[in-house]
């Protein structure tokens, strides 16, 4: 069931020598996951507010996570948008793609 990966993300904004905030990725988290599509109610509501929802994945332990905003998935950056405590144990992830 848990048999995908997705990279957790730990992020740090500096400023750079411009005066720039810059963020940069600090920790890199790998955990096993489970991928699932986002439902067509879901987007929709999600459009409404300017969000656009790709995918979803479930990681087996709420406890591995620790409330990162970002996380990477088969190369692509994503930010994580909604986290959902789907029963006891899992913890279903719900994530944009970041530009």
């Amino acid at each position: 069931m848990y048999n995908d990966e997705v990279t957790l993300l730990t992020k740090e904004a500096t400023v750079n020598t411009y005066g720039a905030a810059v963020e940069s990725v600090t920790e890199r988290t790998t955990l096993f996951c489970s991928v699932n599509s986002v439902g067509y109610k879901e987007t929709y509501e999600a459009a409404a507010v300017g969000r656009k929802p790709e995918i979803k994945i479930t990681l087996p332990d709420v406890l591995e996570y620790s409330g990162q905003r970002f996380c990477e998935y088969n190369g692509i950056e994503y930010e994580i948008i909604r986290s959902y405590k789907n029963n006891r144990h899992e913890l279903e992830l719900t994530l944009e793609r970041v530009h």
